[in-house]
């Protein structure tokens, strides 16, 4: 515990030296965009689906910006979510990551909602979502909203122990050129252009091409591995207005991608395959691609009701060594939203989704049937009092659904939030959420690996003398899981200069998944989905903002998490537990951030990630530096160091049965060129 807190001194004092340093040698100043007080009063509208000032949110809420994403240097989606508080991201390699919030992480996380404008990017599949996939372009990146805890009253099932909306720029914010190119070590080259322009009186429109390429992490020996990772997508986005009363927005993105990956494949040792190294290793190459078109129309009346009809068309195709996923979504959602005299704030809507898959199976995986059909209906109504002349603020909502696995299912929320002066509120929540079974889970079978000789009386049988297969199948009798969710915190804001806000929480899990054994006449040891399992999670969240000077914020977060869970009495599943040791219980990020004057940038950002114990995974602490020039006429320079304090660094093991081989962060470097049309 004493070499964790010196690490994390190291971290703050690293950075704030290092600042202190360049500011010494600064001229000019110039200011940052935003003080304290302005972004507070930035609206949110993941919460409650309606737009809601960040400081009067009854919700642990973090706002990523599109300035911050550009000032820490992240490049995919993935590395620009450890901004904010709360969130666990670890890269697996190259072109994978597992990310959640408030435990359970894993490549194949289940409980994190992830939106992109409001549309769902997550596989029915797994409950799930591919990050490869969602490489979108943070050039485009408004703001991203994070939500620490569960959203399920008013996004639905899945939305279990966090939701992610990311919100892009509109068309009309985007006009004229951007160029952009980069280069580096590791992000061996990207490029990106963008042209936007009026299409009417109250119109405007943008497209944008962008292609990627990455290099290989290393293995544990530091050896070059061979999961490079490269991408091309583009994309056509129009949005307008018709008076004073009606807004309009279509966009449509189509993309493709591919990754070379390593895997360790258990079966093949059953097949009789040559181990790699004294493993059963597999190399083979991931392809991805897919489009999608999302409209959104939004009606206001005078009356200030509010309409709003969504619709979204998506396919997705992805092929990996032992399966292939065609998926196909169309998706309708209405909202209405009205005033009822000064106290009430009420909102509903109706919603239907329809998703439809092939797949196609391999010895390894296989399902029940190779199509299927899925079709989600969903209600939700909420109503926000004002009490105490607006001092107190009273969320009650909930959602209804019904699913094509479980049936109906509730999901309400109670939340408060009340002033306490100026510049301090505190508020409260609980809430009910659900996790729906998956494709995989409900009729999935996937040939894990073996049962070494002599180790099936641990599953029920007499001790086998040779290796016998192992099999994880779902079955129907897989239920929803389901959590019962404590929160509370409180807020200070300080002038316009520091702001604290601190958030803790309490969450029951009931019927989480277990994969219960029994054997087969053929001797197969079956490992079926059920729900035997219960847990419980406790944690502290805890940010610090602070604008030291007009041209200096320094931001700092801290998050501490346990996580347990039991089994019920009659399982005799030998996994579950294991995932207790999948989350850090401790994580600190340091963020310096510096206008130098005459266009110079400074930044720099230190993380201190707990060690997974489970899987052996060290602790590590790290830094990246950024260092840009604003020139004239439109053009930037940046050049940005990544993962500075070590050569590599080990961050997940997945844990599956056909597990992605992880490969280590290496440090890098890059430089990016950026030209704008003033």
């Amino acid at each position: 515990m004493r070499f964790a807190i010196v690490r994390w001194g190291a971290i703050g004092v690293g950075v704030v030296l290092l600042s202190v340093a360049a500011a010494a040698a600064a001229g000019d100043r110039s200011l940052l965009d935003l003080d304290l007080r302005a972004l507070s009063e930035v609206e949110v509208t993941s919460v409650s689906r309606k737009p809601q000032k960040l400081s009067e949110t009854p919700a642990a809420v973090y706002v990523i910006t599109g300035d911050e994403i550009r000032r820490s240097g992240a490049t995919t989606l993935a590395e620009a979510l450890r901004l904010a508080p709360g969130v666990e991201v670890a890269r697996i390699n190259a072109s994978t990551w597992a990310v959640t919030i408030r435990g359970g992480n894993d490549r194949f996380s289940n409980k994190l909602l992830v939106m992109v404008d409001g549309r769902t990017v997550y596989t029915p599949l797994f409950s799930g979502v591919y990050w490869d996939s969602q490489d979108l372009p943070l050039q485009n990146v408004e703001r991203i909203e994070v939500i620490r805890g569960p959203g399920a009253s008013s996004w639905g099932a899945n939305a279990v122990n966090g939701v992610i909306n990311v919100i892009t720029k509109s068309a009309a914010e985007t006009q004229g050129w951007t160029v952009e190119g980069l280069g580096g070590t590791e992000e061996r080259g990207q490029g990106f252009v963008r042209y936007g322009g009026p299409i009417g009186p109250a119109a405007w429109a943008r497209g944008y091409v962008r292609y990627a390429a990455r290099d290989s992490g290393s293995d544990a020996l530091g050896v070059e591995a061979d999961d490079e990772w490269e991408g091309l997508r583009g994309g056509v986005r129009a949005d307008g207005e018709v008076g004073t009363a009606q807004k309009w927005s279509v966009q449509t993105e189509v993309y493709r991608g591919g990754a070379e990956i390593a895997y360790a494949d258990a079966t093949r040792r059953v097949l009789g395959a040559e181990d790699v190294l004294g493993l059963p290793v597999v190399r083979d190459r991931v392809r991805t691609r897919g489009g999608w078109v999302l409209g959104t129309w939004t009606h206001v009346s005078p009356g200030l009701s509010e309409l709003t009809v969504r619709t979204y068309l998506d396919r997705t195709v992805r092929v990996e060594p032992q399966l292939t996923e065609t998926r196909d979504t169309w998706d309708l959602d209405l909202k209405y939203r009205f005033s009822f005299g000064n106290l009430h704030d009420v909102q509903w809507g109706v919603g239907f989704r329809w998703t439809g898959d092939r797949i196609d199976e391999s010895d390894v995986i296989s399902f029940g049937s190779s199509r299927e059909t899925d079709r989600l209906w969903s209600g939700f109504a909420q109503d926000e009092l004002s009490l105490a002349g607006d001092r107190i603020r009273l969320l009650l909502g909930a959602k209804v659904e019904r699913n094509e696995y479980t049936g109906l299912e509730f999901q309400p929320t109670a939340r408060a939030i009340g002033r306490l002066g100026s510049g301090a509120a505190v508020w409260a929540a609980w809430s009910r959420a659900v996790r729906t079974p998956s494709r995989a889970e409900a009729d999935g079978r996937i040939l894990s690996g073996f049962v070494p000789p002599g180790a099936a009386a641990g599953f029920g049988g007499a001790p086998n003398p040779t290796p016998v297969r192992m099999v994880l199948e779902g079955t129907d009798d897989f239920d929803r899981e389901v959590l019962w969710a404590h929160e509370g915190g409180i807020r200070f804001l300080w002038g316009r200069r520091l702001s604290v806000d601190l958030a803790g929480f309490w969450h029951r899990y009931e019927d989480l998944r277990t994969f219960e054994p029994r054997v087969a006449s053929d001797g197969t040891v079956v490992l079926n989905t059920d729900n035997r399992a219960r847990g419980r999670s406790v944690g502290f969240e805890a940010s610090v903002d602070w604008f030291a000077t007009d041209w200096w914020r320094i931001y700092a977060a801290y998050t501490w998490m346990v996580l347990d869970l039991q089994l019920k009495g009659g399982s005799r599943d030998v996994f579950t537990e294991n995932e207790e040791g999948r989350s850090p219980r401790h994580r600190v990020s340091v963020r310096s951030s510096m206008d130098l004057g005459r266009g110079w940038e400074l930044d720099l950002w230190g993380r201190y990630v707990g060690g997974l114990e489970q899987d052996g995974v060290d602790a590590y602490t790290e830094l990246d530096v950024r260092v840009g020039r604003r020139l004239g006429r439109g053009w930037r320079v940046d050049l940005v160091g990544q993962n500075l304090l070590e050569p590599s660094h080990l961050e997940f093991i997945p844990g599956k049965a056909i597990q992605t081989i992880p490969t280590e962060v290496e440090r890098g470097a890059y430089v990016r060129i950026t030209w704008q049309t003033p």
